[in-house]
């Protein structure tokens, strides 16, 4: 998997060349509000809500819709959860190929933060964590085992 440096190869000429670390150019661009609301991407907030575990800001009709139509726990929880990055990778002016390659990259470190975010807060249960690549949308999700 490439790093965060390779899929900003404009960050090499900053510096009369020399570059600039990625946290360095965010340090110069980025703002709190940004970053707080990037938490909520990366860290969102996870219940357990009647044994399901979903995303804080879950639909409690669409949970309903699920089991009123008979899809298993895995199923319900792993629609609910779904996150799409696809609105990040439109209209970017970015080449396709270059916002596929960030976009599977974002994603795989989604999984891995989820999957340890998880971990730390329901070591009880075992969840999946996973990067749906669709070729048009990216996602992750999460369900229970």
């Amino acid at each position: 998997m490439k790093n965060a440096i390779d899929l900003l190869p404009d960050l090499r000429e900053w510096n009369d060349g020399r570059g600039i670390k990625p946290e360095d150019w965010l340090c110069g661009i980025a703002r709190s509000d940004q970053a707080v609301a990037f938490t909520a991407l990366f860290w969102p907030t996870i219940v357990v809500h009647e044994g399901y575990v979903l995303r804080q800001d879950f639909s409690e009709e669409n949970l309903r819709n699920g089991e009123a139509n008979g899809y298993a726990r895995a199923q319900i929880e792993a629609a609910l959860n779904y996150n799409s990055l696809e609105t990040f990778f439109q209209d970017g002016g970015e080449i396709e190929a270059v916002a596929e390659e960030r976009a599977r990259y974002i994603c795989g470190v989604m999984v891995d933060m989820l999957d340890a975010k998880l971990r730390r807060d329901l070591p009880d249960r075992r969840c999946k964590v996973e990067f749906l690549d669709n070729e048009d949308d990216f996602a992750v999700t999460f369900w229970q085992e």
